[in-house]
């Protein structure tokens, strides 16, 4: 039994629970026969191959409470995953009206401010969920030697990342590229580039 003392404080199994679920159903959905479709539970997507006609494109959210359109679009070929986690759609604000997201830096205890955003594209819902929270966890330079050492040690099921910043933040590499509209960067791994509508161009 689980319970907490701190008025206020509640539990969320949303995290990696809401990538394994994803997954499981995707899984029962092919056995079952589905030969084309994409799930989409709240932000973490799932295809299952492709569509009739073609790959799927799935947009890279915008990471804003006021405008739901995308920063990129990524090309899904086959049965894959894409899953964000970022700051703009659970957090609070505090007494003095700061903005606080539920992404937890275990260092120092206070909201992680890497990122607005980060998604990751793999076979695996659940690994995606996961993965989304780590990499939004580690500045850019530790998330591309992690990014490296899974991807040499799972090279059946790599991962793909997508990092999103402010458009006027002080990039932590010449990595990101600046959106047409100029409110965000974003950086794209290597392996994935060439299915980004922002790299591809």
């Amino acid at each position: 039994t689980v319970f907490l003392t701190k008025e206020g404080a509640s539990l969320d199994l949303g995290a990696v629970a809401k990538g394994w679920v994803t997954e499981q159903v995707a899984l029962d959905l092919e056995e079952a026969g589905l030969t084309h479709g994409a799930l989409n539970a709240g932000g973490n997507v799932r295809t299952i191959n492709n569509k009739p006609d073609g790959p799927w494109r799935i947009g890279v959210a915008r990471p804003s409470t006021l405008n739901s359109s995308s920063v990129d679009t990524i090309t899904l070929d086959g049965s894959i995953s894409m899953v964000t986690s970022g700051d703009y759609q659970r957090y609070y604000t505090d007494a003095d009206g700061n903005m606080l997201h539920h992404l937890i830096d275990p260092v120092t205890l206070m909201p992680a401010n890497h990122f607005r955003s980060v998604t990751i594209v793999t076979p695996d819902s659940g690994v995606a969920d996961l993965f989304s929270t780590i990499f939004f966890l580690h500045d850019y330079e530790s998330g591309l030697e992690l990014l490296d050492r899974y991807n040499a040690d799972h090279p059946d099921s790599p991962i793909g990342v997508i990092w999103v910043i402010d458009g006027d933040a002080q990039a932590p590499s010449a990595d990101f590229k600046l959106i047409e509209d100029g409110e965000f960067q974003i950086a794209v791994s290597e392996n994935i580039q060439e299915f980004s509508r922002v790299f591809s161009e």
